[in-house]
């Protein structure tokens, strides 16, 4: 006789309140196991080596290397040089430590809706250079997908959970530009869960109970330039289905100089070289010729030797051009929609993502062994929505260089397709040689997908993009795409 197989209905886990390690803001795509098992390790985390992204436009600099804290632990190592060089006891060293690090200051954001209402806000005092979350969310454990273990003659579906969330996260890294004023890393994401989320029919009676994960999103990321004063304004998609969303942020407070002095040493900050790939060549010069360095911008020189490369350095950070960008839809007549208007920083990109997703059934794997067979399912996530990315490049007579990446695309299930596993006879002796393993039924979603890729590459601040669209996107038969980024103070 063949022994009973043992499988596992999926249901999903009770909602509840989930903390997400320190300084990563709110993931639009459901967190699986490996990255559950990757946090609960610490959180001097790189996400390079995650398997799987964790948001779709968003890739926030503080999360590569030494990750969030990596600016206080290098800030830490450099007081404990300035003390052994000059003398200086653990007291002095913490009290020159407090002193050297910038002060809090006063943070302000604000995202609305079309109607004026608000979607998130905060008023914080917050520590520049270390980041900054702020997040209303709330995680819900899901079933994501299924451990298939067979052994001669039983078989084990077991369900892994992960986490998707829904709420608002802002995450935001000020950093100083001495004499001039601030630059905020920014990461915004927002995620919306259905109220009844629908079930994906597997048509296998084995493994059952997994929903599609079902959600919409919108996320925003980039660097935003501050004047300590006012406050700058981003005009965004908003959410699908509705009309775009704006988003206020405010510093209020004057950048630190940058510049310290420790007896014989001075010591220099500016996080902004490790921000800027333009200013890598200072960054590598400074770290070669300084007394101490940190990959995060922190140095420490000989009163003196370096005054003239400090002044050139501090000349070149303060001198970064600064972008207004408009990106929009235009239509038959003069009508236009607005996609994306923000300012920016020449050399530093914008990125953002609006749009819905969830889980589809694409296709099985069979597991068969002497006298036990079990199909094992491989799930997709499709997203629908619009996905971009934009930077421009300053030159002497303004932008000289542009880059415009815009994908516009659509995912739907169309239905279903049954498919089935032949009978089969067990192998393994006359104890099995009357036994047939039964026609198995499992079911693929059939799924409709479009894309309308939209990008651009060449000189100049200003181009028009005009291609025309699949009919399954619902867009029309033309899309018309309008890009424009100019230095400020510019006409």
């Amino acid at each position: 006789m063949i022994l009973t197989s043992l499988l596992l209905c999926a249901t999903p886990c009770p909602v509840q309140e989930t903390l997400l390690p320190q300084g990563l803001p709110m993931p639009t795509m459901p967190l699986g196991p490996n990255h559950m098992e990757y946090f609960h390790e610490g959180f001097g985390m790189n996400l390079e080596e995650l398997e799987s992204p964790l948001w779709y436009s968003l890739d926030p600099s503080w999360l590569h290397g030494d990750g969030p804290q990596g600016y206080l632990r290098a800030a830490r190592e450099r007081a404990e040089f300035i003390a052994e060089a000059n003398g200086w006891d653990a007291p002095e060293m913490e009290a020159w430590l407090r002193a050297s690090l910038p002060q809090p200051v006063k943070f302000n954001f604000r995202l609305n809706d079309a109607q004026g209402a608000i979607v998130a806000s905060a008023t914080r005092s917050i520590q520049p250079v270390n980041p900054t979350v702020f997040s209303a969310s709330t995680g819900h454990h899901v079933v994501t997908e299924f451990d298939v273990e067979i052994a001669q003659s039983a078989v084990l579906a077991a369900p892994r959970h992960g986490l998707l969330f829904e709420g608002s996260s802002f995450g935001v890294r000020l950093v100083p530009v001495p004499g001039k004023g601030w630059l905020a890393e920014v990461a915004l994401s927002l995620s919306q869960l259905p109220d009844d989320d629908q079930p994906l029919d597997t048509g296998y009676t084995a493994i059952r109970g997994k929903t599609r994960l079902a959600q919409s999103f919108l996320e925003f990321g980039g660097v935003i330039p501050l004047d300590g004063e006012n406050s700058a304004a981003i005009k965004l998609p908003g959410l699908p289905g509705g009309r775009g969303m704006s988003l206020e942020i405010q510093v209020v407070g004057k950048a630190p100089s940058g510049l310290h002095r420790a007896g014989r040493l001075v010591c220099l900050d500016l996080p902004l070289l490790a921000l800027d790939p333009a200013l890598d060549g200072y960054l590598e010069d400074l770290i070669t010729s300084a007394d101490w360095a940190s990959s995060e911008g922190l140095f420490v020189l000989h009163a003196g030797d370096g005054e003239l490369q400090i002044e050139e350095v501090l000349a070149a950070a303060s001198g970064q051009a600064e972008v207004v960008y408009r990106l929009e839809r235009l239509f038959e007549g003069r009508e236009s929609m607005p996609v994306l208007e923000s300012p920016g920083i020449a050399g530093l990109p914008l990125t953002f993502a609006s749009g819905t997703a969830f889980d589809a059934l694409v296709q099985w794997d069979v597991e068969i062994a002497q006298s036990a067979r079990v199909a094992d399912p491989n799930f997709s996530r499709p997203a629908s929505g619009v996905f971009g990315r934009i930077l421009a490049v300053a030159g002497p007579g303004g932008i000289s260089h542009s880059e415009v990446s815009v994908r516009w695309a659509n995912a739907a299930v169309t239905g279903s397709r049954a498919l089935h596993l032949a009978e089969g006879q067990p192998l393994g002796g006359t104890d099995f040689s009357s036994s047939v393993l039964p026609m198995q039924r499992v079911d693929v979603d059939l799924l409709s997908q479009s894309e309308l890729p939209l990008e651009w590459s060449g000189p100049g601040g200003e181009t028009t993009m005009r291609q025309s669209a699949p009919s399954g996107l619902g867009m029309g038969k033309e899309v018309t795409l309008h890009y424009l980024a100019r230095l400020r103070g510019d006409g």
